[in-house]
């Protein structure tokens, strides 16, 4: 079955982080649970503490 296409806009950013956030991140991709790479792994991480702190009302949803 073919993958559905992802019709959500992106924009790309560039991160520098620590050598152990890295490595925190390798072991995440390791464990198949966020992503295939460091890169979707952390991508996945930050859209999840957004939708927490959307839940927690600490911020505010925004339309764009």
């Amino acid at each position: 079955m073919a993958k559905q296409r992802n019709d959500v806009k992106t924009v790309q950013k560039t991160l520098s982080l620590a050598k152990g956030v890295c490595v925190y991140l390798d072991d995440i991709v390791a464990m198949n649970l966020y992503g295939k790479n460091p890169t979707e792994a952390a991508a996945r991480l930050i859209d999840r503490q957004i939708e927490s702190l959307l839940e927690k009302k600490i911020l505010k949803k925004r339309k764009f």
